[in-house]
C-alpha cells in the first residue's frame, strides 16, 4: 500500500480516460486503451472528476473516478 500513488488533478489539466470497457476482449488488442485528451472541468468528492473534451462539451453524465486517469503531456512541434 505504500507504493500506490494517486494522482490528484486541477481543473483545467490534461488526461486520458482509461477505457475499461476494453479490458477483458481479446480479439481487439491493437485497439487504443485509452481515450482523450480530456480536461478536467470540475472536482467531485472522493477522487472523482467531471471531464470535457476539447470542443468544451461538459461530460457531466458520467463522473470518472482518479484511477481511470493518467497525466496527457502534449508533444511540442519542433521543425527541422
Amino acid at each position: 500500500d505504500k507504493k500506490i500513488r494517486t494522482m490528484t488533478y486541477k481543473i483545467g489539466d490534461m488526461v486520458l480516460e482509461y477505457r475499461s470497457d476494453l479490458q477483458n476482449v481479446h480479439g481487439d488488442k491493437f485497439r487504443d486503451k485509452w481515450s482523450g485528451p480530456f480536461f478536467i472541468h470540475r472536482i467531485l468528492g472522493n477522487g472523482s472528476y467531471i471531464l470535457r473534451t476539447n470542443s468544451g462539451e461538459v461530460l457531466n453524465s458520467r463522473p470518472v473516478h482518479g484511477n481511470r486517469l493518467k497525466s496527457y503531456k502534449q508533444r511540442g512541434y519542433h521543425p527541422t
